[in-house]
């Protein structure tokens, strides 16, 4: 048997040398593009890990490793960001609309919404136009049906003026699937309130809950823990509000 024989069939034993052309045995090395076996994963893991902890992007430590199999870190990162995603973030539901407008004094106005999860209802906003600095009191009521009778579960009282979304600020109420709750404001100077087209919206989503109707008083006498609305029904107008929400 020849020489360059000799070394072939050693090369083949050995699995892993070539022979260059003056047939001198060398031993092959992979090239750096090429993958490197799931050993290599633990480098990976790390660097993987890191780009997982970015808030809000997507990391990728939800896509498969190098090695063509997906690493243990990697995979933790991934779901530990899918799980995270969206805790703590604030979501704007808006509702109602402006297609009509009345202008009165002392009056209450609320749109009702049937809860559909535990969703965290943070604050929301009325669309009002005031003649002056007013005080507006901020309520939400609970019912277990639509009709009422309805319950002060939170309520507080702001000083405002102009035209625009006036807050009602933190709430931080989580919200019971099932259950209904009017969001109102109620001002004691004049001011301006707007409404979608009657029926128009009903069963839009409001982030706590799908819109079922609207609550009135047309004798706000100022605000107090004891206000209840005088009236409330299915349908009809719908207020313009923002709800916020965390999901």
């Amino acid at each position: 048997m020849g020489r360059v024989a000799t070394l072939l069939v050693a090369c083949v034993l050995a699995q892993g040398c070539i022979l260059d052309r003056a047939g001198t045995q060398r031993r092959a090395v992979p090239d750096e593009g090429m993958d490197a076996g799931p050993d290599a994963t633990a480098g990976d893991a790390g660097s993987q890990s890191d780009a997982g902890s970015d808030a809000g992007s997507e990391s990728d430590a939800g896509s498969e490793s190098d090695a063509g199999s997906e690493s243990d870190a990697g995979s933790d990162a991934g779901s530990d960001a899918g799980s995270d995603a969206g805790v703590g973030r604030e979501v704007d539901f808006p509702v109602g609309g402006r297609d009509r407008n009345w202008t009165t004094s002392r009056y209450f106005r609320g749109d009702i919404y049937e809860a559909y999860s535990s969703a965290t209802l943070r604050r929301f906003s009325a669309y009002l136009g005031l003649s002056g600095t007013c005080t507006l009191g901020f309520y939400v009521f609970s019912s277990s049906a639509l009709g009422g009778p309805y319950t002060r579960v939170w309520s507080d009282s702001v000083t405002s003026s102009g035209t625009g979304f006036h807050s009602s600020g933190p709430i931080n109420i989580v919200a019971t699937p099932g259950t209904f709750y009017t969001l109102g404001v109620g001002w004691d100077c004049s001011a301006t309130y707007y409404s979608a087209t009657y029926d128009s919206q009903v069963g839009r989503d409001s982030g706590i809950g799908y819109l079922r109707g609207n609550a009135w008083s047309n004798s706000y006498t100022g605000y107090s823990v004891g206000f209840t609305p005088g009236g409330s029904g299915a349908g009809g107008a719908h207020y313009e509000q923002v709800v916020t929400v965390t999901p």
